[in-house]
């Protein structure tokens, strides 16, 4: 049962670093969301709309969401990155 709970409590992790971050400009609404590791595909779709010409989203508002979407990826990254530490017998400097 305690397997249950730690899937559950990963899963849970999960759901919670895809929770969408939503830009409303004007009449127009954005919603963003990204897994841990599709980073670099989100970065180049926040570039290709703000170098278009046909939507008001600028270089600012990709900014401005890839702040707020790396914000909820943060905790996630830190477990990642204490876990590596603890499976080398080392401790973080967090």
């Amino acid at each position: 049962m305690a397997d249950h709970t730690r899937n559950k409590t990963e899963k849970d992790r999960n759901t919670d670093q895809r929770e969408p971050v939503t830009l409303v400009k004007g009449s127009h609404r954005w919603t963003f969301t990204c897994d841990p590791g599709d980073e670099p595909a989100l970065l180049r779709r926040l570039a290709e709309l703000a170098d278009g010409k046909d939507v008001p989203f600028d270089w600012f508002d990709a900014a401005l969401v890839s702040h707020q979407l790396s914000n909820r990826l943060r905790p996630g990254l830190k477990r990642v990155q204490a876990g590596r530490a603890a499976s080398r017998g080392t401790g973080t400097n967090s």
